[in-house]
Parts: C-alpha cells; sequence; structure tokens
C-alpha cells in the first residue's frame, strides 16, 4: 500500500471563534490519516473550547495581527508537509477533501488543484442569496466556477480558502495584500509551466457574506487588489474581462439600486 504524502492543512484567523473551531472539527474529521493542522490566529488563544479541538495533529502558532497572506507565509514555514492546504477559518472541508485532492496532484502537470467554495446548508436567506450571485457568470464572470460544481478543467487561479498545492512549487504570497494574494500565487504557478486544476470533488464548504452591503464590499475589496497587483507587475492587459466582470458589477448594482432608507 502506498502511504499518503504528509499534508499541512494551514488555517489563517483572527481568533477562535465558532467558524474557525468548526474548521478544525471538520479537518479532524477527514477521510485522510497522514496531516497536521495549522491554527495561525492573532493571539494565543484563552478559550475553554480549544481544549475540546486538542489533537496530536493540531498546532497553534499566534502571530500577531497581520494580513492574512503573512499568516500563510509563516504557516508554509512552519510546516512539516510535502503539500500544502490552504483554506479559510470560515470555511470547512468536505470530509473527502484531501483525499481527492492528492489523486489530481499525483499528476506531473498539476501543481495547485483546488475546487468550488459551496454555501453552507447552515447559512441564512441572504448569505444564500450571496452564494448565488457568485456562482453566475454576469456576476463572476470565469470566477464564477469557484462557487459551484462545474466540470475538470485548467483554471487561471483559485481562491486560497480551498487550494491544495505541492510544497516545491509553493512561493511566498504577496504579503502587503489583504486580497488577491493567491491570484499572484496562481501566477507563480504557470511562470513553473504546471498547470492550477478546478477539480468538482476538491470540496469545501465557505460561509458567505449576506447581500448586500458586506457582499458588494468584500468583492469591490477583491476587485481593488486584483487591480492593483496587475497594474504593479505589469499584467493588467492579461486577461482584463476577467477581472473586470466583477467590477463592473458592483458598480451596476450601486448605480441601479434605490438609496437606503435612513
Amino acid at each position: 500500500m502506498i502511504e499518503e504524502p504528509f499534508v499541512s492543512i494551514i488555517i489563517p484567523c483572527r481568533e477562535f471563534d465558532k467558524f474557525t473551531r468548526e474548521c478544525i472539527k471538520h479537518c479532524l474529521d477527514l477521510n485522510y490519516s497522514n496531516y497536521e493542522i495549522i491554527v495561525l490566529p492573532d493571539n494565543a488563544p484563552n478559550d475553554k473550547d480549544i481544549k475540546k479541538a486538542k489533537s496530536r495533529r493540531l498546532r497553534i502558532i499566534p502571530t500577531q495581527v497581520v494580513f492574512p497572506a503573512v499568516k500563510r507565509n509563516i504557516g508554509m514555514k512552519k510546516a512539516k508537509g510535502k503539500i500544502y492546504a490552504f483554506i479559510d477559518a470560515d470555511a470547512y472541508p468536505d470530509k473527502d477533501w484531501l483525499k481527492n485532492a492528492i489523486k489530481y496532484l499525483k499528476r506531473n502537470d498539476v501543481a495547485l488543484v483546488g475546487g468550488p467554495n459551496l454555501t453552507p446548508r447552515s447559512d441564512n436567506f441572504k448569505q444564500k442569496i450571496s452564494g448565488i450571485l457568485l456562482s453566475i457568470w454576469f456576476c463572476s464572470g470565469r470566477a464564477a466556477i469557484r462557487y459551484k460544481k462545474a466540470k475538470e478543467q485548467k483554471t487561471l487561479e483559485l481562491p486560497s480558502c480551498n487550494f491544495i498545492v505541492k510544497s516545491k512549487y509553493a512561493t511566498e504570497f504577496e504579503s502587503d495584500l489583504l486580497t488577491a494574494e493567491d491570484t499572484k500565487f496562481c501566477f507563480n504557478i504557470w511562470k513553473y509551466g504546471k498547470n492550477v486544476l478546478y477539480a468538482p470533488d476538491v470540496i469545501v464548504y465557505h460561509h458567505r457574506r449576506p447581500v448586500f452591503i458586506p457582499y458588494l464590499k468584500q468583492i469591490w475589496i477583491y476587485a481593488r487588489d486584483v487591480a492593483l497587483l496587475l497594474k504593479r507587475k505589469g499584467q493588467f492587459s492579461f486577461s482584463k474581462l476577467y477581472y473586470s466582470v466583477l467590477s463592473l458589477f458592483v458598480i451596476c448594482l450601486l448605480y441601479t439600486s434605490p438609496s437606503p432608507r435612513d
């Protein structure tokens, strides 16, 4: 029997809130045996509930208040695995998340694999509307595949709430960006001559920002940081439409929406 490669699951977070505990719980229940979990909160937890998550797999590394990209970089430096599996603290993995991801990473052409981050059933109505909007091409462009199950395909980039990468191809995240640091990470994979692969069975469930203001704010910040990144790297001509849809959608909504009542 071939031994499963050792995987380091890296979870940046601000604190051990209910979402972080939910994420850890599901990571501990994975249908996979050879992994560790690295959680990177701002400060060392002082919460009796964390005792419930104590496990030989779990490592807690306080980072102080820094961007998620910095937390991920620290996580990679401390990781023991040959594979890094990134997930957000407000998401949780499907039971076969790692098992399914590893089968794709056995391919020589694939350096990074991810899949859909779906809306949990427990999310409320406004959150589910947010998830539906994200999964529509008019709202998200080609990135809409991230939010629903689609066919297996090579893709330009994937979000760091759900991607698994071979450590030898992992580079540092852009530490001065609040978002879109995962975009640059994926660009570096392509520079190695390897593929970023979307796989429909590599699934996490990601809690949504409710419509409309929190949702629009999230999309706008992401679009802003992508534009800054591409301008900085001199790559703005590269697939402009791919990155313009989100911003255009937000502008249209803001322009057409009635003014909120006082």
